[in-house]
């Protein structure tokens, strides 16, 4: 009974230690950084239970984790994030707008001039006690920084990181840094745009140059396909676009155009290779087909420019009424 006592005093004098406090959350919505007051008098959050709203339902992500004891400051992070989302979705009716969690916490401890990296971690034993986190000493700027995968950020590990920085003379300050590798991902709403569309089974094919980059093309058979072919090569303005275009003449032939058709999407142009873009569904409605393409934009991106366009295997029945295509972006 004495060890009890003990053990419970003990857990009362070291709970302040480790309470939370203010928390600042910038606007920035790709990396969000939390600045950590570490001033011990404010309460800390209870540890929540398993956060079981953290998917868009109809955005195909997935739960990433089967942990019960997140981090309170991550789940309240991201329940802001679902709050912009749905602000987003009854503002916007022309897209559908995704949400994307959190995929790594950046934790950095900001030392004074003459501590050493090095030896703080040594002597907390950072690399024991932060096991599955990436602990790095950046004496050259007096930091030291760990990453978390969002998994293993849990409230046992936040509130350790928390005590560290309130028991460290030499650490000024800390911060937390919410990281997602996709900043936004949205789709176009098919029902913006008709309201009597049927879904139109499709498979992502060998995929067939689209020089006409403002262009979208249906192609039920063989002769359409040769034509197409022939209108690219004379406008084609360079030997190995014409090259390129030869080598597509054996890709489909009489048999495949049989119970088969293309669909060729207008060539899509962004301002980063790194966007991701994905076809999300093809529907029909009156003589038209709709390629809606679900739009991935990266926290951090390439400065480049990507173009890219579709090519999408079709039942030829199911379009035999359908002379315009529309890619939806």
């Amino acid at each position: 009974m004495k060890k009890l006592l003990a053990l419970i005093l003990v857990l009362i004098l070291i709970f302040p230690l480790c309470a939370c406090n203010s928390e600042q959350l910038p606007d920035d919505d790709s990396q969000q950084t939390t600045t950590i007051d570490t001033s011990p008098n404010n309460a800390e959050p209870e540890p929540n239970e398993k956060d079981k709203n953290n998917v868009c339902d109809d955005c195909d992500y997935d739960d990433l984790t089967d942990a019960y004891d997140i981090a309170q400051i991550v789940i309240d992070y991201e329940e802001s994030l679902r709050d912009e989302i749905d602000k987003l979705n009854k503002e916007k009716n022309e897209y559908h707008y995704c949400y994307n969690q959190v995929d790594r916490i950046r934790c950095e401890y900001k030392l004074k001039s003459d501590a050493s990296a090095d030896a703080i971690i040594g002597n907390y034993g950072m690399n024991n006690e932060f096991a599955k986190a990436k602990v790095s000493a950046l004496d050259a700027i007096k930091k030291i920084s760990i990453i978390f995968d969002r998994n293993d950020f849990t409230e046992t590990i936040y509130l350790k990181i928390r005590q560290i920085s309130e028991e460290e003379p030499l650490i000024e300050n800390f911060s937390i840094n919410m990281e997602r590798d996709w900043s936004k991902s949205y789709t176009p709403k098919i029902q913006y745009y008709t309201d009597n569309e049927t879904v139109l089974d499709y498979e992502i094919t060998d995929n067939v140059i689209n020089s006409h980059h403002d262009k979208c093309f249906i192609i039920k058979s063989k002769d359409q396909y040769d034509n197409y072919l022939n209108d690219l090569f004379e406008s084609a303005q360079y030997d190995y676009s014409k090259e390129l275009i030869i080598g597509q003449r054996d890709l489909y032939d009489e048999v495949f155009f049989e119970e088969n058709a293309l669909i060729v999407t207008r060539t899509i142009t962004l301002g980063s290779g790194s966007i991701k873009l994905t076809v999300d569904n093809l529907y029909v409605s009156q003589n038209k087909v709709y390629v809606v393409i679900r739009t991935d934009i990266p926290s951090f991106g390439t400065d480049d420019i990507k173009y890219e366009s579709f090519t999408l295997k079709v039942p030829k029945n199911k379009v035999a009424d359908v002379n315009e295509v529309i890619t939806l972006q």
